[in-house]
């Protein structure tokens, strides 16, 4: 985005009037296709009269909604009291359905912008993917990088990390594990988006602070961790966004639904457990199923049916990231694994029990020796990985030892937590 400039020029005032009773008509339109539906008379009007007013504003034109300030063309607009309100109301919506910048190209007919009347509704509810699978004859939006409002821009990417998994631990907790209740799938894609930021924002940082975050592996935190693993994975194979939502999404009920303090259920019978609560939710939005819903409810059908053919390719994802949450924390097994255990194992039964190609993608991507593992120095220090180091080598990571962080000269040796936790 350019540096944004106050509109001034007499043809600047005059769209930006046209362009806020635009923001008016859209937040009315939300509302009432909220309240009352696509069908009914005033929502109906609502969708006329920003069809109106668009034509008034003089299409093509984009609006940016960046923190508290509306822009068109990324021009800022001065707003009063109502114009602002309106559009903190529209920018939260579009935010949850993941943009903040709509291009009118030109004037949609009045039933298209009741498509888009009803999408926006649901983002006023809460985080959704509707918009993904949406398409508006003369609209389009997107989400902007890295502008200078964005959460990420605002803090050190580690702490911004931090701040998204803690938080998706903690309502990772409040939700119900297996107990048959309705699955609140708002509250579940909120889980999900934060695993997403903290991957985006910095994938080692993510995979430190899940595996090295204070307090016990629970059932919820086994959960979140095995939902970022399907992240990390589909992510760096650049998969779609609504395929990778769904599934972690996925991997996240099923792990609240069958693991236990220590080990877990078979993963077909958790599907079987988890599907009840995922059915019975109440569907909120009025155009019906969401298909972000769909398509997690898919996983888990086809997971509970495990003889259905045809069923979703990221299922034996699904299989390995749920079975290394399990074993985290083995029934046989006294002590909790570590990440480099738990790719030890799945490459050991690589072929055999897991998916060869999806074992080596996820050890791929968390390394030979992945962050927050702990490491012994030629000098004999111990230390715990950050990420890879300068010059690429596995064996020569980043290391914080003694407070400060190096690349060691020679390679590092991996030492078991016990030993660190005995003392070295």
């Amino acid at each position: 985005m350019s540096t944004p400039e106050p509109a001034g020029s007499h043809a600047d005032l005059s769209h930006g009037t046209q362009t806020l009773a635009v923001i008016r008509d859209l937040f009315l339109l939300m509302r009432t296709a909220s309240s009352h539906g696509p069908d009914h008379p005033l929502t109906r009007k609502a969708a006329s009269t920003l069809a109106a007013d668009m034509k008034e504003a003089a299409p093509p034109f984009s609006l940016q909604f960046v923190g508290k300030a509306l822009f068109r063309d990324t021009k800022l607009l001065p707003m009063d009291l109502e114009a602002y309100l309106n559009a903190i109301d529209v920018g939260n919506a579009l935010r949850n359905l993941e943009a903040n910048e709509l291009t009118v190209e030109r004037v949609p007919e009045e039933g298209e912008l009741l498509r888009f009347g009803i999408a926006m509704a649901r983002g006023m509810a809460g985080p959704s993917d509707l918009l993904s699978v949406t398409r508006i004859d003369g609209m389009k939006w997107r989400e902007i990088q890295n502008v200078a409002a964005s959460d990420a821009e605002l803090v050190d990417p580690g702490l911004f990390v931090l701040t998204q998994i803690t938080l998706a631990l903690a309502e990772a907790e409040q939700m119900p594990a297996g107990t048959g209740e309705p699955w609140p799938w708002v509250k579940g894609v909120s889980v999900i988006r934060r695993l997403e930021r903290a991957v985006a924002a910095d994938r080692a940082a993510a995979i430190r602070v899940i595996d090295l975050a204070p307090g016990e592996w629970d059932v919820a935190r086994r959960a979140v961790s095995a939902a970022m693993d399907v992240i990390l994975v589909l992510r760096s194979l650049a998969v779609s966004n609504a395929t990778a939502r769904a599934t972690a999404h996925a991997v996240l009920i099923l792990g609240l639904a069958g693991y236990r303090p220590r080990g877990g259920a078979l993963l077909a019978l958790a599907a079987e457990a988890a599907l009840p609560g995922a059915m019975r939710a109440p569907v909120t939005s009025r155009s019906g199923v969401e298909p972000h819903r769909l398509r997690t409810s898919a996983i888990l059908h086809g997971l509970a049916h495990p003889g259905i053919e045809g069923g979703p390719r990221v299922m034996p994802l699904v299989d390995l990231c749920y079975e290394l949450g399990k074993a985290r924390r083995a029934e046989a097994v006294p002590f909790d694994l570590t990440r480099v255990d738990l790719l030890a194992m799945a490459s050991a039964q690589s072929g055999r029990r897991f998916d060869p190609e999806w074992v080596a993608t996820l050890v791929s991507v968390c390394g030979v020796l992945p962050p927050g593992a702990f490491v012994k120095l030629s000098d004999g220090r111990i230390g715990s990985v950050i990420d890879v180091g300068e010059d690429g080598d596995p064996l020569r990571p980043r290391v914080l030892v003694d407070g400060r962080i190096v690349v060691p000269r020679d390679p590092v040796s991996l030492v078991s937590p016990a030993v660190v936790a005995a003392g070295g």
